[in-house]
């Protein structure tokens, strides 16, 4: 390229597999949730996860007090109508969601190769499974896909 005098390998570094189980050490998760202390637990908050998508049918993807969302049905709905957005409502935790990358409504990371690690990132931020399941740092909080 016009201008480059060199290029140089510094560093290589090569791409763990990642334990898709648990991530609570590498976000401190029990002293969040120590820090939480049944306050702090994401009502009334919105989180867009811009990764590989988000399953809004999981069962740990769900609003114990949906009367304290941030993001209607509704509200959404005017929101894309007014500014001719793609994407669409899902949920009431998954109050909306788009695939910037495809370009359509499809936000469930599916398909041969599919890696569910914006499923796992949404989970670690606001998986609500309760005693049964699978507890995020925010469990109420809803999230954008």
């Amino acid at each position: 390229t016009q201008g480059v005098k060199a290029v140089y390998r510094v560093n290589e570094y090569e791409r763990p597999e990642p334990d898709m189980k648990y991530s609570g050490e590498y976000v401190n998760l029990d002293k969040a949730l120590n820090y939480r202390n049944g306050k702090y637990d994401g009502r009334g908050t919105v989180v867009a996860v811009i990764d590989s998508g988000v399953d809004y049918n999981h069962k740990d993807m769900r609003l114990d007090y949906p009367e304290n969302a941030k993001l209607s049905e509704n509200a959404v709905t005017a929101r894309i109508h007014d500014n001719n957005l793609g994407g669409k409502y899902f949920t009431e935790k998954v109050p909306y969601g788009y695939n910037y990358f495809d370009k359509n409504d499809q936000v469930i990371d599916k398909g041969d190769g599919a890696s569910m690690h914006g499923m796992h990132v949404a989970g670690t931020v606001a998986a609500n499974g309760n005693d049964e399941g699978i507890n995020g740092i925010a469990p109420e909080a809803q999230v954008l896909a």
